[in-house]
C-alpha cells in the first residue's frame, strides 16, 4: 500500500525534479520547511482517502465522493476532478516524451505514442494493474533518487549566488526567465506547499479510496504512514541536491539529469528507464481513476474509456513538460484544496 501510494504521487514532475524546483527549491532554504509541512499532509490525507473508501465500501472515488458530500456537491466535485484527472495523465505524457527525447532521441510524438499505448495495456484488466505496476517500480525509484541526490550532494560546488530568506525570484540568475514563464507557483513557500499537497493528494483520490475499500485497517495506517514520509523524504533529498546546484536545475527540462551529470552513461542511462517507468505508474493511476467512471473494469465502457483518454493525452501533451507543470499543477493544487474543505465538513453536516 505504501508502494502504491508512492507511485501515485511520484510522476512525471516528481521523478524528474521539476515538481520540487517550482515548488520548493525556488524559494531557497525556507522551501525545506514547506517540505515538512507537505510530509504531515501526505500522511494525513493519505489515511483520509484510505478512511473514505473503507467507510463509504466504494468501488470507485466517484461513489465514494456522492456517498460523503451528496449527489449534487458529488457529482460537480467528481467532474472537477475527473477534469484534473485527464490534465495529469497529459503532463504524464509529455514527461514520458521528455526523457525519451533526450536519453533515446526519439521524436516527441513517438515518445507519447508509445508511452500511451502501454499505459492503455496496463489498465486493461483494472486494479491489479496499478498495484503491480508500482510494487515493481517504487524501489527501483527509492534506489536511483539516492543514488542521484548522494552525488549530486557530494559533488556540489556550493549555491552560485547567495540564498535569499524570501522573494522571488530566490536566485537572480533566473530572472531573465521569468520574463517568459512563471518561476514559481506562489509568492510564499507557504503557499505553494499548500498547493503542492493538494494536487498530489487530488491525484492520489482515485487509487487510494477504492483501495481503502479492500484493505484491512492495520495496512490503512502503516500504508498512509510510511508512504507519506517516504514520499516526503524522497523530495527532501531532491530539493537539497539541487539547492546547491543553482541555478544549474532550472535550465533543464528535466532537472535530475543535472545533478546526474558526471556520472557514468550506464548509470544515466538507468536513471532515464527509470524516471519513464515512475512516471508510468502515475500516469496508469490517473487513467484507471477517469476510465472506471464510465464503468467496472472489465466491461466495454471502461475499455473504451481507457482507449479515449489516452489517446486525447497524447495531444495535451504536445504543449510541453516544464510549462505544463507550472501552468496546471497549482491549479489543481487549489482544486485540491478546496475537495478536502468540503469533504471535511461533510460529516458534519
Amino acid at each position: 500500500m505504501a508502494a502504491t501510494f508512492i507511485g501515485t504521487v511520484v510522476g512525471a514532475g516528481f521523478a524528474s525534479g521539476q515538481e520540487i524546483l517550482s515548488f520548493f527549491t525556488l524559494y531557497g532554504w525556507p522551501g525545506t520547511a514547506g517540505i515538512l509541512l507537505v510530509a504531515a499532509a501526505f500522511v494525513a490525507g493519505g489515511r483520509w482517502w484510505l478512511e473514505m473508501g473503507a467507510r463509504t465500501g466504494a468501488s470507485s472515488y466517484r461513489d465514494a465522493l456522492q456517498a460523503v458530500a451528496g449527489p449534487w456537491a458529488g457529482s460537480f466535485m467528481d467532474g472537477l476532478l475527473a477534469a484534473s484527472l485527464f490534465a495529469g495523465v497529459g503532463v504524464m505524457t509529455a514527461g514520458a516524451a521528455a526523457v525519451t527525447a533526450e536519453q533515446l532521441g526519439w521524436s516527441p510524438w513517438t515518445g507519447r505514442l508509445v508511452f500511451a499505448v502501454l499505459c492503455a495495456a496496463t489498465v486493461w484488466r483494472g486494479l491489479p494493474g496499478v498495484l503491480a505496476a508500482n510494487a515493481a517500480v517504487v524501489p527501483l525509484l527509492v534506489a536511483a533518487v539516492l543514488v542521484v541526490t548522494v552525488h549530486g550532494l557530494l559533488g556540489a560546488p556550493g549555491p552560485a549566488v547567495p540564498l535569499p530568506r524570501s522573494g522571488l525570484p530566490a536566485f537572480p540568475a533566473l530572472a531573465p526567465m521569468a520574463a517568459s514563464l512563471p518561476v514559481a507557483p506562489a509568492r510564499h513557500w507557504l503557499l505553494a506547499a499548500l498547493l503542492y499537497a493538494g494536487f498530489n493528494l487530488l491525484l492520489s483520490l482515485p487509487v487510494l479510496v477504492p483501495l481503502g475499500a479492500a484493505a484491512p485497517p492495520p495496512s490503512r495506517r502503516t500504508g498512509s504512514l510510511v508512504g507519506g514520509t517516504g514520499l516526503a523524504a524522497l523530495a527532501l533529498l531532491l530539493h537539497l541536491a539541487m539547492l546547491v546546484h543553482m541555478p544549474g536545475p532550472a535550465t533543464r527540462e528535466i532537472p535530475v539529469f543535472h545533478l546526474a551529470a558526471g556520472l557514468p552513461g550506464w548509470v544515466r542511462a538507468g536513471l532515464g528507464a527509470v524516471l519513464w517507468t515512475e512516471i508510468f505508474t502515475t500516469a496508469v493511476g490517473s487513467l484507471y481513476g477517469l476510465a472506471s467512471r464510465a464503468g467496472p473494469p472489465g466491461t466495454c465502457r471502461y475499455r473504451l474509456a481507457v482507449v479515449a483518454v489516452a489517446a486525447a493525452a497524447t495531444t495535451v501533451a504536445g504543449a510541453g513538460f516544464a510549462h505544463l507543470v507550472r501552468l496546471l499543477y497549482p491549479l489543481m493544487g487549489w482544486l485540491g484544496l478546496v475537495l478536502m474543505a468540503w469533504l471535511l465538513a461533510a460529516p458534519r453536516r
